[in-house]
């Protein structure tokens, strides 16, 4: 009897890490998962053990070589695909030294001056198709260089997560052009590391990982990987790229006019193109695509998922079970009880700065209007359609870029399991919100990638159109709360614009540090 022929794919998130065994046809065999989270500092440092994803790693793989063995399955590859722009030190002996600094710290701010007066913004900008900022993990490397020197100094390889994970399963420092895109060191057009970006940084290049394409089969699995896990040592490793261009991928989103929204623990919209793309204004930016030869605008926020969990952590949680576990059904129920506009409450969403659009890293996050006839259902729904306002400004901006015209929007993320958001983008996109019925579109989109790695499928749409999603849901815009959202939206700009043009977000980011100061002396 002919074995069944399977693929692990290996999604490295925020907040969870998941093995997900596919067979050829896209259908999820089993899956298995760890959950975990960063830890957010009042200083702005968002730091998380790499304990999380190296034990983590093991136990996933594990669970599903016991499956596949006791189905005697043929396991062909495992694919990976992680978070991206987080920094992770080795030493030469393949030891972590400290803590991981994650994709959302923004606290190297003096760092992203200092590399600007080397380097103009403009020119940055050109050059890796990224803005000058904080949340890309140069600027985080060279913090560590004046905040952490004994790390930077001992450093053999500085690493991205997916680096990392390779290292651990091969032992070899390897990344791919659309996680090292993300680096604020790459050239978006050559995809090599750039001389002129590493001076500035004080970054050997000797100890950054080897640059290969994505899909790349990178090698086989180590014989300790094998004995850790059971899986067969003959299991070969496809680095399948950056989680956000991965999950573009796995929703289909593969020719210029289509454009996905993801909201997981951020909210990114992407779109492809056949070369690079830069916004005049440097609103969008330019990445490498997990398909060799494509680029990707993309456009993203810090928080989408990640505020929801904040909000029911704080305010719905279950006493019962934990003073911390957020009850998601009551928040659920609390968010459709609110009417569209929140009775009035207006919120910003930049509880971790402001990226696209406004790109502003003292930004705060914001409820306003609130009277004493709100509740927290407003306040949970506010956050909701704060996040989607964002998104739809970004919406508009790649249009601009774009020649070919949007007809819909590809969604997926933990929170488009709640249709009542599906409804606020469609709503506020003012276009069909098209759901595909699983939300993994990120271990969906590995397995694409691992299918044309190895051969399995000529391109990545025709291993889409054997693998994907049917029975899809859609959503469609309603005439009425479309006027009211572009009425919020203006209100929210005008918000927005009064804030930073009174310095206000400036002066927030002085007082708190007064009050950290002040907190020292009397403490």
């Amino acid at each position: 009897m002919e074995k069944i022929e399977t693929i692990v794919s290996l999604d490295v998130g925020t907040s969870s890490i998941r093995a997900i065994l596919y067979n050829l046809s896209g259908e999820e065999l089993f899956s298995s998962q760890v959950k975990y989270s960063p830890v957010f500092y009042n200083d702005g440092r968002v730091r998380q053990s790499p304990t999380s994803w190296g034990l983590s790693l093991m136990l996933v793989l594990g669970k599903c070589a016991q499956i596949i063995n006791e189905n005697h399955y043929k396991n062909l590859a495992i694919s990976v695909t992680a978070q991206r722009a987080s920094v992770l030190c080795m030493d030469e002996k393949n030891n972590v030294m400290g803590d991981v600094l994650m994709w959302q710290e923004k606290t190297a701010y003096a760092e992203t001056d200092k590399i600007i007066k080397e380097i103009p913004e403009a020119d940055i900008y050109k050059i890796t198709g990224l803005r000058a900022d904080s949340y890309f993990s140069m600027p985080k490397i060279l913090w560590l260089k004046y905040h952490e020197p004994d790390i930077f100094y001992n450093t053999y390889k500085f690493l991205g997560i997916q680096d990392y994970v390779i290292c651990q399963l091969t032992g070899k420092y390897i990344t791919d052009h659309s996680q090292a895109c993300r680096t604020m060191m790459m050239d978006i057009k050559s995809c090599e590391w750039n001389e002129d970006l590493l001076k500035a940084a004080c970054i050997n290049k000797d100890k950054l990982p080897e640059l290969v394409p994505p899909g790349s089969v990178v090698g086989k699995i180590s014989i300790e990987t094998a004995m850790m896990t059971g899986l067969n040592a003959e299991t070969v490793v496809v680095i399948a790229g950056g989680d956000q261009q991965t999950a573009a991928i796995g929703m289909g989103v593969i020719d210029e006019g289509s454009i996905e929204a993801n909201t997981g623990t951020g909210a990114f919209l992407i779109t492809h193109t056949d070369k690079p793309v830069f916004h005049p204004e440097m609103k969008t930016l330019c990445s490498a695509s997990v398909i060799k030869g494509k680029w990707v605008v993309e456009a993203g926020i810090l928080t989408g998922g990640a505020l929801y969990h904040w909000f029911g952590k704080e305010f719905v949680h279950s006493e019962a079970a934990s003073p911390t576990m957020v009850d998601y059904p009551t928040l659920d129920n609390l968010v459709k009880s609110s009417p569209v506009g929140a009775n009035g409450i207006v919120a910003l969403p930049h509880f971790k700065g402001a990226s696209a659009p406004f790109w502003n890293p003292y930004a705060k996050g914001v409820f306003f209007n609130l009277t004493l006839a709100n509740t927290r259902a407003d306040m949970a729904r506010a956050l909701l359609e704060s996040v989607v306002l964002d998104m739809g400004e970004n919406l508009n901006l790649i249009q601009s870029l774009i020649s070919s015209k949007f007809r819909e929007v590809i969604v997926a993320g933990g929170l488009t399991t709640l249709d009542i958001y599906n409804q606020i983008q469609a709503d506020v996109f003012n276009l069909p919100v098209r759901m595909p019925p699983t939300v993994e579109a990120t271990a969906k989109g590995a397995l694409i990638c691992a299918m044309v790695a190895l051969g399995i499928e000529k391109d990545h749409m025709r291993a889409f159109s054997r693998v994907g999603s049917v029975n899809e849901k859609t959503f469609n815009p309603i005439k009425n709360n479309v006027k009211l959202y572009t009425k919020t939206f203006e209100f929210r700009n005008k918000l927005y614009n009064t804030l930073e043009k009174g310095n206000m977000y400036k002066d927030s980011f002085d007082y708190n540090n007064y009050l950290k100061d002040s907190i020292k002396i009397n403490g």
